[in-house]
């Protein structure tokens, strides 16, 4: 509510009382605290060295020595439904975050829009006099907004953080970031050096840059005003991209080197992960009850596999065999396995250093993490800052049994190819690659629990590792193990914010009237009386036991929480969980109906005589049927609240081909207009910002052409540069002048296949000096098609013309062998994310090794006027499994 002038008006100012409070800029009260807050992307359990894992955390683990760790925290499963409840409190289908932004439906509970009425934490706290920083992944605006033409309204700033730097999709490359800065792209500052860790370019490092001279810039001008800052770097999601070096220097391994030898010694008999994802789950499990996370009531590890999917998923077409598969459908293929046994030696050497790289991944983020807390304790901040440090879901399993050296491939529907991956051994995590472990270590990283991200009904995508200090808190760590078992949520931590900044939340924030806060503050946890074990389990507390609100009447504690994520189901009641067996989209196997329900007693029941199960290993569905039947009725009501429904399996067909809002108009072949018949066109101009894959020329399947109207009356200099560009060393193509030393100057166009193979074309460019001259490069698309292993590539005739003229004596210089005088066109995006399209330069990771050291290439020497690019209706059907395959991935 604005506040009133109470002051003295008159008609001279000499005789007027002014009165600066309704104009003056809010302050938070004095000693209101700073509040760091740090979310790690597609982390599980069994991961970190605080939670028993094998992954070196050194900085994270100085928050949990000062604070508290939470060893029964719960998320949503998946990265932006996640996020959107760890800024705001309520559930995810609360907040129309039901599942990834770029698979929404158009309902209350999935349209990728979180209402302005569940504001985020930022706004409030802004309002209260906080500066808030927001730095890293964002992911919580839908993908047709997160361009420079939308509305910026779910971008950072307009959600309440006051500055951003960071990337707005769901991954990024770690050395050719795209970033945003504010409400304007940025390039990364400097560039990567695969040869120098400590002062080549990697994201972790320039977000910890970047997140120091926020506070700085703020504290030099005002010392004692209170901060947020949600920080969350791309680690650990994929690409996992790090110099292998650290794995030396983290004493993953001795050696990097690899031999066939059986005298020599070969880094993967010698790694930390040498014994594979088996072992490393029984080995963690020990550590973790070495601990206290878990004692008596965990034996083992859930199993392998644990419905029976393994090599019946890869090889059995008779699919119903795996529990739970209707008739005609079939399991996932990337949700399943591979036994470590049944590896050979150089898939053992392959995974291995998957791993590595991703546990050096990880230790390099934390060790940038570390910059900052020591920034906070150089400058007397640490004690009066809370720090939360979670991880927004399960291990990720997107890498498929196998693994992959280039994600692109996989939602391209290009199978990896062992020997080609194996050859990239050495460069792993370097810019050359785009990697992603298999499945086996997500399950590993997931210890001890069944599956990863994406699965709600299952601890291993929905528990993950959560930890807090700060002010409050450090008296509870000194008088006890500092490891709390009390069941929370996601949606618990703004509240228990709220709470510890003595805030209650407001009615109104920036005008609109507030929906109830859906979290529970969990603060009454930080006494240590907490962490005895007959308070563990804070919904069985008689209301003496439970803790007290200031008027004395007992405060509410979290006694149920229910999931749903991609037709996946759950649902936690007092020590109770109740699970479907129904495999994600796009699984459709539809028929919610009939699924298979699974019952575990999480927390063991006295009066039953059952142990407590966490690891969901014994399933009393058929034990306690009306117990069972009781749950599931409290799914219903709880999805009911909270815009649960309707349930989404969908082929991706079906949910992807579903009408959504867009700026523009989809394109037009009707003929009218300047363009014939079947053909669409798009007019560009150089000097603008980067264009997203999303709202680019989609010339996937299509007949397409280029064409580039350049002045070259005042052509001087160096004379070269691209034209247009769009994608990456993963993926793209190149219309460039480039000036060779011993052949002149060519017009060049690469088409670069999903970083397999680089096809080109190229002819002599004349001496050019008219003031609209047309450069243009044309594909054709065949009727016939490729082999099958290349996927649903389109093949076609390539050409190029300057003025219209067909270049007769252009040649074809690279090209797949099996097609040396066609080129072949990959049927998905160009990238996961980043790598859009642009005019003039290539920025980023380039596409053609013509220029990779003279990125961004920037057309000069002449003036480029305008670009026209021009799509048939020639494509055939979407494949839109890859498309939905490739956003899961990236989320």
């Amino acid at each position: 509510m604005a506040k009133q002038f109470n002051g003295t008006i008159a008609l001279d100012i000499r005789d007027s009382v002014p009165d600066w409070e309704p104009y003056a800029e809010p302050k938070a009260p004095a000693g209101s605290p700073n509040i760091l807050y740090i979310v790690i992307d597609d982390t599980g359990f069994g991961a970190w060295e605080m939670f028993g894992g094998k992954i070196k955390m050194p900085n994270l683990d100085r928050i949990a020595k000062k604070g508290l760790i939470y060893t029964n925290f719960h998320t949503t499963a998946l990265c932006s439904p996640t996020r959107s409840s760890l800024l705001n409190g309520r559930n995810a289908t609360s907040n129309g975050m039901s599942c990834i932004e770029e698979a929404t439906t158009g309902f209350p509970g999935n349209n990728g829009r979180i209402p302005f009425e569940n504001a985020m934490i930022p706004a409030v706290l802004s309002e209260r006099g906080w500066s808030t920083f927001a730095l890293g992944k964002w992911h919580l605006l839908p993908e047709e907004e997160a361009n420079m033409a939308s509305s910026k309204r779910h971008w950072p700033l307009g959600r309440g953080f006051e500055r951003y730097y960071g990337f707005l999709g769901g991954e990024t490359d770690q050395w050719y970031p795209d970033l945003v800065y504010d409400n304007h792209l940025f390039e990364p500052p400097y560039e990567p050096n695969m040869e120098d860790t400590k002062n080549g370019y990697h994201l972790s490092k320039d977000l910890i840059d970047k997140a120091i001279s926020f506070i700085q810039d703020t504290t030099a001008i005002a010392p004692n005003k209170s901060w947020m800052m949600y920080f969350s770097p791309g680690a650990n999601h994929a690409p996992h991209q790090i110099w292998p070096q650290k794995i030396l220097d983290y004493e993953y391994n001795t050696t990097l080197d690899y031999s066939d030898n059986p005298k020599d010694v070969s880094f993967e008999i010698t790694s930390v992960f040498k014994d594979g994802y088996q072992a490393y789950r029984t080995e963690v499990l020990a550590k973790m009850k070495e601990l206290g996370i878990f004692g008596d009531e965990v034996t083992e590890p859930s199993v392998i596999n644990p419905h029976g999917e393994g090599e019946l998923a890869k090889d059995n077409p008779d699919h119903t065999k795996i529990q739970g598969v209707p008739k005609d459908k079939k399991w996932p293929q990337t949700d399943w396995v591979r036994p470590w046994d049944s590896l050979e030696k150089q898939e053992k050497a392959l995974f291995v250093r998957m791993a590595e790289i991703y546990a050096a991944f990880s230790t390099y983020t934390d060790e940038q993490i570390g910059r900052l807390l020591d920034f906070l304790e150089e400058t007397g901040q640490m004690d009066n800052t809370i720090i939360i440090a979670v991880a927004d879901n399960g291990a990720s399993a997107e890498g498929g049994p196998n693994g992959s050296v280039n994600e692109n491939l996989f939602f391209n529907d290009i199978p990896d190819n062992f020997d080609k991956n194996f050859a990239f051994l050495q460069d792993l995590g370097t810019l050359k690659t785009y990697n992603h472990y298999p499945s086996g270590w997500a399950w590993g990283f997931d210890t001890p629990f069944k599956y990863w991200k994406r699965w709600s009904g299952y601890e291993g995508g929905a528990a993950t590792p959560f930890m807090m200090c700060g002010p409050g808190i450090k008296e509870s760590r000194v008088a006890d193990t500092g490891i709390r078992k009390q069941y929370i949520h996601a949606v618990d931590v703004v509240p228990t914010l709220y709470e510890m900044c003595g805030i209650e939340p407001p009615e109104v924030v920036k005008g609109y009237t507030q929906s109830p806060i859906e979290g529970i503050s969990f603060a009454y946890t930080f006494d240590p009386k907490y962490a005895q074990p007959e308070y563990q389990f804070a919904y069985k507390l008689s209301d003496e036991q439970k803790p007290k609100d200031k008027h004395g009447k007992p405060k509410k504690v979290r006694e149920t929480q229910f999931y749903s994520m991609l037709g996946t189901r759950g649902v936690w009641y007092k020590g109770w969980h109740a699970c479907t067996v129904h495999a994600p989209a796009p699984s459709d196997w539809s028929n919610f109906d009939r699924d298979i329900w699974e019952l575990y007693c999480m927390d063991g029941d006295e009066k039953l005589g059952l142990a407590a199960d966490p690891t969901q290993s014994r399933n009393l569905a058929k034990d306690y049927p009306d117990k069972l039947e009781q749950m599931k009725n409290r799914w219903f009501v709880q999805a009911g609240i909270y815009n649960g429904t309707p349930l989404d399996d969908r082929c991706a067909a079906d949910i992807l081909g579903g009408e959504r809002p867009h700026l523009a108009d989809p394109p037009d072949f009707s003929g009218e207009g300047i363009w014939n018949q079947g053909e669409f066109g798009y007019i560009y101009y150089p000097g603008g910002s980067e264009i997203p894959e999303a709202v680019a020329p989609n010339i996937r399947g299509r007949s397409y052409a280029i064409e580039a109207i350049v002045d070259f009356s005042k052509a001087e200099g160096d004379l070269q540069g691209v034209l247009v560009a769009h994608g990456g060393r993963f993926g793209g193509h190149s219309f460039y002048i480039h000036d060779y030393i011993h052949e002149g100057r060519k017009l060049c166009y690469v088409y670069n296949w999903l970083g397999q193979q680089q096809q080109k074309i190229t002819c002599s460019l004349p001496n050019l000096t008219g003031n609209e001259e047309k450069l243009k490069v044309a594909f054709e698309k065949k009727p016939d098609q490729p082999d099958s292993k290349f996927g649903g590539s389109t093949i076609g005739e390539v050409k190029l013309y300057i003025n219209g003229i067909e270049q007769t004596s252009a040649t074809i210089e690279e090209a797949f062998p099996e097609y040396p005088d066609t080129f072949l066109t990959q049927p998905g995006k160009f990238a996961l994310c980043g790598e859009g399209f642009n005019i003039g330069r290539d920025p980023g990771q380039p596409v053609s090794t013509d220029y990779e050291h003279e990125i961004p290439y920037e057309f000069e020497g002449a003036k480029l006027k305008k670009a026209i690019v021009t799509i048939k209706n020639d494509a055939g059907a979407i494949d839109y499994e890859k498309e939905l395959r490739g956003m899961l991935m990236r989320d």
